[in-house]
């Protein structure tokens, strides 16, 4: 399976404050890491800045590509386009050290347990316990997972995040 552009859209409008526009320069997100683009975490690797858009397109699609990948792989049964979707923004954002630091390891989330089991209300439940910013509920985070739920659930993005 491939992401949609309704994976795209989600990122785009979670990672730009809702205006579309991407960070040109590096910014520091709620949990203090370093990004740029529509999130992309800068780890140790050079970026000229300020970027284009077209550079931060061309990020967001590197980036998508490879939780594409992975949750395709991870897959063992048919799912719908947008639970797809769903799951690679929820991978792309989250990424393998945020679930570590959850105490879970990546494949072995809840959410991702259950959306590979075929329990997909479980699945969709499993969004709203994944909203904290060193331990304390984050509304920012709030807001991006009910759009990722929604999106799950019903295959739409909502107009604002």
């Amino acid at each position: 399976m491939k992401y949609s552009d309704l994976a795209v859209d989600l990122i785009v409008k979670s990672e730009s404050n809702g205006s579309g526009r991407p960070y040109l320069s590096a910014t520091v997100d709620e949990l203090g890491r370093a990004s740029v683009g529509y999130g992309h975490t800068i780890n140790g690797r050079l970026f000229i800045v300020p970027m284009s858009a077209h550079e931060c397109i061309d990020l967001l699609m590197e980036d998508l590509s490879k939780w594409q990948e992975w949750v395709a792989a991870k897959l063992v049964r048919n799912i719908e386009q947008h639970q797809f979707d769903a799951l690679v923004c929820w991978a792309y954002h989250v990424g393998q050290g945020r679930a570590q630091a959850f105490g879970q390891e990546f494949e072995d989330s809840r959410l991702m347990q259950f959306a590979f089991d075929g329990k997909m209300q479980l699945a969709a439940a499993e969004f709203d316990n994944w909203v904290l910013v060193r331990e304390r509920p984050s509304k920012k985070l709030f807001a991006r997972r009910q759009a990722e739920k929604y999106l799950f659930l019903y295959g739409m993005v909502p107009f604002t995040i």
